[in-house]
């Protein structure tokens, strides 16, 4: 199975959630790993906003799914319209949790790319409340 996934390739698309309070589901491209995108915070207006997102990122398909996906807190920066693609350079990755420990340098070597002044990664408690999404297959 192919890791080496350019996480400074993500592109966010069509996300529902961009313009309120809520969830929304972006395929990085190029790939077969969804991102589940929780906007948690940040409403700065009804059609724009800035805030703290929740990705998901399923890194390898042939891992144990405990093992195989990352719930990655960050922040989306700037304001962005509904429906507005977010580029990663906009996106200041805080922590990486769960998932497949031994993967972690790797993915924070990649997302420390796309960083740059905030690279600092915190373990946050793997009790943080996220929502559980079903597979869709």
């Amino acid at each position: 199975m192919n890791t080496n996934i350019n996480l400074i390739d993500i592109k966010l698309k069509k996300i529902e959630a961009i313009n309120r309070i809520g969830e929304g589901i972006a395929l990085v491209p190029g790939t077969k790993i969804l991102i589940n995108v929780n906007v948690a915070s940040g409403v700065v207006d009804n059609n724009k906003q800035a805030g703290v997102v929740l990705m998901k990122a399923e890194v390898r398909p042939d891992l144990p799914e405990e093992q195989r996906v990352f719930t990655i807190t960050a922040e989306v920066v700037g304001m962005y319209q509904s429906e507005q693609e977010i580029s990663a350079d906009d996106i200041k990755i805080y922590s990486i949790e769960k998932g497949n420990k031994e993967l972690w340098p790797y993915l924070k070597n990649e997302i420390s790319k796309i960083t740059q002044p905030m690279g600092l990664i915190v373990e946050l408690p793997l009790n943080s409340p996220i929502k559980k999404t079903p597979d869709k297959h």
